[in-house]
């Protein structure tokens, strides 16, 4: 069973919201408290639930990165490089992300992962993505 935010209160002596507050580095906690807070996280192997916080956040801290087939198979590692000094940068603002591939035919697959809200942002590497698939919502 994982840890939550519930047992990190208790271990600590502070309330949930306490925890939170801490956890999401909102101000409004004593330097004593926070430090507090963040050993018992530490001791008991607290991990984030990103489910549970994009439920309350509506949003997914997720970015898709998408490549056409042909690039991901190609002799040079151009767009190897790409992901992985985007994912890179992304991790410094605590995103994570989603990588596919797609082949011609298939370009509704950006427009899919957006509109079941699985991704906040997508990088188009190497594809033809027709305008009318693309929207500012």
């Amino acid at each position: 069973m994982s840890v939550t935010i519930h047992d990190v209160a208790k271990r600590a002596g502070v309330s949930p919201a306490t925890v939170s507050k801490v956890l999401n580095g909102r101000p409004g906690v004593r330097k004593a408290t926070r430090e507090k807070v963040l050993q018992a996280a530490r001791e008991l192997g607290y991990i984030p639930d990103f489910s549970a916080r994009s439920l309350v956040t509506k949003r997914t801290r997720t970015l898709g990165f998408l490549v056409h087939a042909r690039h991901t198979l190609s002799p040079h590692a151009f767009y190897g490089e790409v992901l992985a000094a985007a994912e890179q940068e992304a991790r410094k603002h605590q995103y994570h992300f989603l990588f596919a591939t797609f082949n011609q035919g298939d370009e509704a697959v950006p427009l899919t992962l957006l509109q079941e809200q699985r991704v906040e942002g997508l990088i188009l590497a190497g594809c033809d993505i027709p305008r009318s698939l693309i929207s500012s919502n």
